[in-house]
């Protein structure tokens, strides 16, 4: 799917994910992870993320780029994955202030 028409994706390395997710609990929106390269992503609404700075470990997807996206059912390891899947109680896009404060205290500000 091309992200930077109505979402972003935010390209967090695994270790960061991992303490960001438990932080934002239920306030999180869908996460996929690929499992092969060590990333999750988080969608966020298009722009918000555009001023972001995080260094290698936060990375904003925007327009021009393609997010290769599973089947809302495909929670199981190995490859892409949802972590926290669209639907069923699970906003896709996550609120893009929450997210920025999470990686903040996670990574800081570069």
């Amino acid at each position: 799917m091309q992200a930077g028409v109505t979402w972003d994706a935010v390209r967090v390395s695994a270790w960061v994910s991992r303490a960001v997710l438990p932080a934002l609990g239920e306030r999180s929106g869908a996460v996929l992870e690929d499992g092969y390269s060590g990333v999750w992503y988080w969608l966020i609404a298009s722009g918000a993320g555009g001023g972001w700075r995080f260094g290698p470990a936060v990375q904003v997807l925007g327009a021009a780029t393609w997010l290769a996206v599973p089947p809302v059912h495909r929670t199981e390891r190995p490859g892409l994955r949802w972590v926290l899947a669209p639907g069923g109680g699970t906003r896709a896009l996550t609120e893009p202030e929450l997210l920025h404060a999470a990686l903040q205290r996670q990574v800081g500000p570069r």
